[in-house]
């Protein structure tokens, strides 16, 4: 909900300052409507708590979509959103009719979200072509959850998204969903993850963001995790993470 907070604020700005579009965000949000209001205060209050946080996500989340259009445009027939949360591409992005989706998350989130999509007018059409997958990262392999369904074709051009996930789950989940999206990709297939420094978890942090960065800023992220049961516990250097994609 944090982060569909913040694409709730930056879609409350006027359609030519947006950096990305997300009409749905604030329908996964308590008190949604009062955020779009409040639209550029969010924002501030946000940076004086997180510095740079919202830029980061809305930055994030253009990286992203930018991925997913030019792999579309290259030729991919499918979408699979791990981890997918309020992640609402299937719906704002312009796919095409053919395009594929499947998101993959606990049972629980996706419950909420289909919840939410029944109260957004004009999108039905679009959520009806989401294939939605229950899985957990800790016990079951994408590949497990990804060959028991039978719209997805492991021959088809693919583009899979890994978006703030890894921080939430053991490394060794991670590996375990790369090597099955390895095994499950055909020659043009992408995918597109992001992950968490691991100095963020040190007392190097401002190695992370910067000399002047305030570190407490960083305790507070990561004390907000725990707060609310999800702890961040993964992270990499960007040498390791080279050399963990890289095998």
């Amino acid at each position: 909900q944090g982060v569909a907070k913040i694409r709730a604020a930056e879609n409350a700005r006027k359609e030519d300052e947006r950096i990305i579009s997300d009409e749905c965000a604030q329908h996964f949000v308590r008190g949604g409507r009062i955020v779009a209001c409040l639209g550029r205060l969010n924002e501030y209050l946000s940076d004086l708590l997180l510095p740079g946080l919202h830029a980061m996500i809305v930055g994030r989340t253009k990286l992203f979509d930018d991925h997913v259009q030019a792999a579309v445009a290259d030729g991919a027939t499918q979408l699979v959103i791990l981890g997918a949360g309020y992640d609402a591409r299937a719906v704002r992005l312009p796919l095409p009719q053919a395009c594929k989706v499947f998101e993959v998350d606990q049972p629980l989130v996706q419950a909420r979200k289909r919840s939410c999509y029944t109260g957004i007018s004009g999108i039905a059409d679009k959520v009806a072509r989401i294939t939605f997958l229950e899985t957990d990262f800790n016990k079951e392999s994408i590949e497990e959850t990804l060959r028991r369904c039978p719209n997805f074709d492991p021959t088809a051009k693919t583009v899979f998204l890994l978006e703030g996930v890894t921080q939430y789950i053991p490394t060794e989940a991670t590996e375990t969903t790369l090597r099955s999206i390895s095994a499950m990709s055909p020659p043009g297939s992408r995918l597109v993850i992001s992950y968490v420094d691991a100095n963020t978890y040190g007392e190097r942090e401002y190695e992370v963001a910067g000399e002047g960065y305030p570190v407490r800023a960083v305790h507070r992220l990561l004390g907000l995790t725990r707060r609310v049961g999800e702890p961040w516990i993964s992270g990499w250097t960007k040498e390791e993470f080279a050399s963990f994609a890289a095998d």
